[in-house]
């Protein structure tokens, strides 16, 4: 696994963690991409800042300065897909309806 890839990885799942704070699953995988983080990548400092369009990960890797950028739709359309399959988070503001009405 690349760099950039487990940080995209970590993200999105900080991201669906965020949404929903309950889902076992989702704090247990963002923990694994931390530790894989540290351990494989030996990354010491993590911070996340948004914007519009982008979200952007500064971190310190090996005692140096690193910027990863997404774009923000990725990273949540990741996180809302591994939602949808969960089914533990509701996202939707409105009743079902029955019969497609």
């Amino acid at each position: 696994m690349k760099l950039e890839d487990a940080i995209f990885n970590w993200l999105s799942m900080k991201v669906l963690v965020k949404k929903c704070p309950e889902d076992r699953a989702a704090i247990e995988t963002e923990k694994l991409f931390m530790e894989i983080l540290e351990k494989d990548f030996q990354v010491s400092v993590i911070h996340v800042r948004e914007d519009d369009s982008s979200m952007k990960v500064d971190a310190i890797v090996a005692n140096k300065g690193c910027q990863f950028q997404f774009l923000k739709e990725q990273v949540y359309l990741l996180s809302y897909q591994l939602d949808r399959l969960n089914m533990n988070c509701v996202t939707t503001n409105h009743r079902p309806t029955v019969g497609g009405g």
